[in-house]
């Protein structure tokens, strides 16, 4: 999601859509190290609602090539002009932080998951 126009309020702006099974994970990036963060990992799309590009609804530039998503590897968004990993670090406040603190609640009480 993107925002289109540079004054509030503003539009979001979705650069793809289709359907996709993903999976929140412990992050391994260098920048997280230290920090409980879960990142979002796109497993598989669904053949009944592929993923297809969606117009900008204006004239600017988007890097739709970067923010692509692909089977195997992290979704990304842009955070302040930069291409970056969807993370969400649950040591901040947010409204569903504790649903992402599960996911670290259960390493700690069953071990990290296992590869399939």
């Amino acid at each position: 999601m993107l925002p289109v126009g540079r004054k509030y309020p503003y539009k979001l702006y979705y650069p793809f859509e289709g359907s996709a099974i993903a999976s929140f994970e412990r992050s391994t990036l260098p920048e997280h190290a230290g920090r409980c963060v879960a990142v979002m990992r796109i497993k598989r799309f669904l053949d009944s609602d592929p993923i297809r590009e969606v117009p900008a609804p204006n004239d600017w530039v988007y890097p739709v090539d970067a923010l692509r998503p692909r089977e195997g590897e992290l979704a990304f968004t842009i955070a302040y002009g930069k291409v970056r990993p969807c993370a969400v670090d649950v040591n901040h406040k947010f409204e569903s932080r504790k649903a992402f603190k599960i996911l670290f609640d259960n390493e700690e009480m069953y071990g990290p998951p296992r590869e399939t």
